[in-house]
Parts: C-alpha cells; structure tokens; sequence
C-alpha cells in the first residue's frame, strides 16, 4: 500500500520545482500523475484518469506500490 506521506490530491500535478515523489490526484480533471522524484522540475507522468466525481473519494490506500 502507498505511505500516506506520498499521496497527493487537490489542484497539484506534482511537476513543480519543490514538489515530493509520489502520487498526485489532480481532483479538478481527476488526472492521476506519478512523480518520481523529489525537487525536480516537470517530471510527473499522467498514469490514468478516473472520473472527477470519483477523484475526490480516493485516498492512499487505494494504490498498491511494489518494489
């Protein structure tokens, strides 16, 4: 399961310059993005979208990473 420390939801897309690593839910378009690294600029990938209604009832628990 994702830390809570790494999710991310609101208007936020995580490709700014001081943005953590993590997982990003951009909850006005219900884009999902991934950031891969820490304070590096423009490097978060869309990986999915859900729909904006659903956006906003997500929470880290609902990602699975594995190593």
């Amino acid at each position: 399961m994702l830390r809570a420390g790494s999710y991310f939801e609101g208007e936020s897309t995580g490709s700014g310059r001081t943005d953590p690593s993590g997982i990003y839910v951009h909850t006005p378009s219900g884009s999902i993005y991934y950031n891969p690294t820490s304070d590096v600029f423009d490097d978060s990938v869309q990986i999915c979208t859900v729909g904006v209604a659903t956006a906003p009832t997500l929470d880290h628990t609902d990602f699975v990473y594995t190593p």
